[in-house]
């Protein structure tokens, strides 16, 4: 449905949100893509995307404009020929810093519309509340000192005072 182009595009040339976008797509983050509507040959795509860095709330809702006519590198909508039309409720949002969107144009790479599922207006939310339990069961949050790669504080210490 998308190109790689079309992220490049999105992004403005800027790397750290393709590079976090990428690993979005590759860790499973993003919970569900589809579309609300299509018009002609303009399908509005709306996907719930979970944030990295708060689990417990709402995963960040993406909404882009895609015309499937035009050729790849164009596909997204523009606003007064100036701004793609894309948004993401997170605080990066509508800029092209966004790792979000950039993360389900990425996933829009490997699907076509018939992929795409039909979203209604309260499918969002529906989606997010039966998907919620699992999805946080699946991320639990751990301890520091649980983690393989974090030093035991206090060894840090010792080593500084001998």
């Amino acid at each position: 449905m998308l190109s790689v182009i079309d992220a490049m595009n999105a992004s403005k040339g800027f790397i750290r949100p393709m590079r976090e976008g990428e690993e979005l797509v590759k860790s499973g983050m993003i919970v569900s893509v589809g579309k609300k509507e299509k018009n002609n040959d303009v399908v509005h795509v709306q996907a719930l995307v979970l944030r990295t860095s708060s689990l417990q709330k709402e995963p960040a809702i993406v909404e882009m404009w895609v015309d499937t006519s035009k050729e790849y590198g164009d596909r997204i909508l523009k606003d007064n020929e100036a701004e793609l039309r894309k948004h993401c409720n997170c605080p990066a949002g509508n800029s092209e810093k966004c790792k979000h969107v950039i993360a389900v144009i990425l996933c829009l790479t490997n699907l076509n519309e018939n992929d795409l599922e039909d979203f209604s207006c309260t499918d969002v939310e529906k989606q997010w509340g039966i998907l919620k339990a699992s999805t946080l069961k699946e991320y639990k949050a751990k301890r520091l000192h649980d983690l393989c790669h974090v030093k035991e504080h206090r060894q840090i210490i010792r080593r500084f005072i001998a």
